[in-house]
């Protein structure tokens, strides 16, 4: 039933003039609670759907393939076992797309995850990049742009990884792993120097764990029509980050 059947409901129950009950009330404005809520999800599916039959026809034109809400193939498909994928509950992965380039297997898809609950619980959902290399092997961290909060909580928890030579990497970025000392191994000087000479207004989170290295930007999902920009964003993230994991690594 739509807000206007409710009122109308209501109308016609009280046009002899009487004042409603309390009864009729609580009933007209159950349903017009009900009816709010059937609204936003069927406005929320329809924006769901939009959204999906844009991008299956963008990852076309990137030549990636629409694999929808999972990998056709498990085996290959990325390990979720950063930071982002263990925030939160109700975690969803929507709109898979998967492809190849620059040496890399990539997965570009949407996904979320809520926090709290109830009337403050609250969504966020992002656009992620996934760059997946058999040869390569990053021990689990998490970079982000640092904003106040984080300067003020490294403050009192000491939580962040610094690098005495480079004061500008703790300006810039959060960063933090499970085993610190593995993470200074694997930001050499010149992977500082790359990450700090990205463009500070893109706020990217850049992440890794095993084979797989995960770029995005925090609770931003990309447009269909900026898909091919984004791969070429993060792609360029990509290479260049683990590039210098490879000269590194073999020298």
């Amino acid at each position: 039933m739509s807000c206007s059947s409710a009122a109308a409901a209501l109308h016609a129950v009280t046009s002899d003039g009487s004042s409603p009950s309390q009864q009729t009330i609580v009933f007209a404005i159950a349903i017009l609670v009900a009816a709010t809520f059937v609204g936003t999800w069927q406005l929320r599916n329809a924006l769901s759907r939009k959204r999906t039959a844009a991008l299956t026809n963008a990852a076309i034109g990137i030549g990636f393939t629409f694999a929808g809400e999972d990998w056709p193939d498990k085996g290959r498909a990325p390990l979720l076992e950063t930071e982002l994928f263990g925030k939160g509950h109700s975690h969803e992965i929507k709109n898979t797309m998967i492809g190849s380039g620059s040496g890399f297997r990539i997965s570009l898809f949407d996904y979320s995850f809520v926090v709290g609950g109830g009337k403050s619980q609250q969504t966020y959902a992002q656009t992620v990049a996934a760059f997946s290399k058999d040869d390569i092997y990053l021990p689990y961290f998490a970079m982000r742009s640092a904003n106040i909060l984080d300067k003020a909580w490294d403050t009192l928890a000491h939580k962040n990884i610094h690098f005495d030579a480079h004061p500008e990497c703790a300006r810039r970025y959060a960063l933090q792993g499970a085993l610190p000392e593995k993470v200074r191994e694997l930001f050499a000087p010149s992977l500082i120097s790359f990450v700090t000479g990205l463009d500070s207004h893109e706020k990217w989170h850049i992440e890794g764990a095993g084979n797989t290295l995960f770029v995005y930007r925090a609770s931003k999902k990309v447009a269909p029509d900026q898909l091919r920009n984004f791969l070429d964003q993060t792609t360029a993230v990509a290479t260049g980050f683990v590039a210098l994991i490879d000269r590194r690594a073999t020298n």
